[in-house]
């Protein structure tokens, strides 16, 4: 990561994951690689990388833009759900049928979420996340591509961008 006058921090490590910016404190970000999950606080240009957060078998988060310490991490087909920022996860908040791979929130509408699932399927939730509806589009649209790589949202989440995979010109 890039740390302003100092320059880029090297952590080492295995293989690099997600990391997650904490949009209510941007000094808190979330990092994770292939053997650890941990918070790391910047502090002109030093960081507390051993801040192991609760349960580091989740592979993705998302953290509410409004609600301090409120946090949605997922683990294989387990949305859920930390009030007290990873410190501990209190509950599942939804059960999709496949793995989850990405989860994003409208930063200005944080009840809408999208879930991305097996890099394959998409899913709204406009009540914070108490309900989902498949939106995945037909392969038609897609030219029957299928590997969904990473998606994205617009601020007010009235728009989802999906970036496909498999090495193709047809459908990005």
């Amino acid at each position: 990561w890039f740390d302003g006058d100092s320059g880029w921090e090297y952590d080492g490590g295995a293989d690099s994951h997600d990391v997650t910016i904490n949009p209510a404190q941007p000094k808190w970000i979330y990092a994770a690689d292939i053997y650890r999950k941990y918070r790391m606080i910047t502090k002109d240009a030093s960081y507390d990388k051993f801040f192991s957060v609760v349960d580091a078998s989740f592979k993705y988060l998302a953290i509410h833009p409004n609600i301090y310490g409120r946090a949605y991490p997922a683990k294989d087909q387990y949305l859920m759900q930390s009030n007290d920022n990873m410190a501990t996860v209190i509950d599942t908040l939804y059960t999709f049928p496949s793995v989850i791979t990405k989860v994003k929130i409208a930063l200005k509408n944080p009840s809408i979420f999208y879930v991305l699932t097996n890099n394959r399927d998409i899913y709204k939730s406009t009540d914070g996340g108490n309900t989902f509806t498949k939106i995945t589009p037909s392969t038609t649209v897609t030219s029957n591509k299928t590997n969904i790589s990473d998606i994205e949202v617009s601020n007010d989440g009235s728009t989802v961008w999906l970036s496909y995979g498999q090495v193709q010109n047809v459908c990005k």
